[in-house]
């Protein structure tokens, strides 16, 4: 098998969506740095794939030290073959317990910048200057959360927010260079293991919290947050994985790659719908009770509550009407 003369580096190559895109390239005949974290995955990524094209590289991105060494290993390799890097796919993030936000730690708020916000930032700046030599595309990774503000994911949201503001931010850095910035927005993808064990790890954050805390917030909420954190994987969930990685290949290897990819049915409809309406409008929708799961108010919070916090805000127009239009959509796509 002849040596590839472009490589990609994709990081968080040990499941999922960037090991799905390892394959997609390969195919491609284009080399892969597959960034893992796991050690277990350097001598699985080599069985799977004896075409040689991709190379699996230790990275952990929360390590500085680590993504330096990966960037020199890279560079070696380069050199080695007189192959050039056209691109890199900052795949690796986390999902932290999803919660309330008044029951999240300060530490999960950390744990999520500095994976989905530095870790990109760092393992972009260390192989720009190969990405400016090739005139090469870089790909971020962000998310649904990253376009509206969802209940119980204040974390997650925040850090992806963050990744959107980075990347266009970079990109218009970037463009003297012949580089360009792409992001992608998955909805939600129930298939790829980031939501697994989220109602338990809601078991663990409760028992956790300040006893005046749960009081509160009464058992009855806690156990209506409990089974909202996966009511909506089986309502808006797209179960093709590899939808995204295509989109990683698109970005990469495309003539006219996209600004932006909004891959899934909630991503490119339901979303674009709550980001583009008045707040008064999106906060109705998302905080308005469904039916199969009636909303349980915390213990404490008053009767009225909804009806204050909403009513002195400034109203938009014509808010009644395009929150039945959304409604209308959004039960359509769920009974569909």
């Amino acid at each position: 098998m002849s040596k590839p003369g472009k490589y990609v580096y994709i990081t968080g190559c040990d499941s999922g969506f960037g090991r799905i895109a390892c394959d997609l390239f390969d195919k491609e005949s284009v080399g892969v740095f597959a960034g893992v974290f796991l050690e277990a995955s350097i001598d699985k990524i080599k069985q799977e794939f004896p075409s040689g094209r991709v190379v699996p590289i230790p990275l952990n991105v929360r390590s500085e030290a680590s993504v330096l060494e990966a960037a020199r290993l890279i560079t070696e390799h380069l050199k080695r073959e007189n192959a050039k890097l056209i691109g890199v796919v900052n795949n690796a993030g986390i999902l932290v317990q999803p919660c309330p936000t008044e029951w999240q730690s300060m530490q999960e708020f950390r744990d999520m910048f500095e994976v989905n916000v530095i870790g990109t930032a760092a393992v972009t700046q260390s192989v720009l200057p190969l990405i400016r030599a090739s005139q090469g595309r870089i790909v971020c990774v962000s998310s649904i959360a990253g376009r509206v503000g969802l209940p119980t994911e204040s974390a997650y949201c925040a850090s992806k927010y963050a990744v959107q503001g980075y990347a266009d931010s970079l990109r218009r850095d970037m463009i003297a260079w012949g580089v360009s910035v792409h992001i992608v927005e998955p909805g939600v993808f129930p298939n790829t293991g980031l939501y697994e064990r989220f109602e338990k790890g809601l078991d663990v954050v409760w028992s956790r919290l300040d006893p005046q805390l749960r009081e509160d917030y009464g058992e009855d909420h806690y156990k209506f947050v409990r089974k909202q954190l996966t009511f909506a994987l089986h309502e808006f969930g797209t179960k093709d994985s590899s939808l995204v990685s295509k989109a990683y290949v698109h970005a990469i290897l495309n003539e006219q790659p996209l600004y932006r990819y909004r891959i899934g049915t909630d991503s490119k409809y339901i979303i674009t719908l709550l980001a583009n309406v008045h707040e008064s409008t999106s906060d109705s929708l998302l905080t308005m009770s469904d039916p199969r799961l009636p909303y349980v108010k915390p213990a404490k919070a008053p009767s009225d509550g909804k009806q204050l916090s909403m009513g002195r805000m400034e109203k938009g127009w014509p808010r009644f009407i395009a929150i039945m239009v959304i409604a209308a959509y959004i039960i359509y796509k769920m009974r569909k």
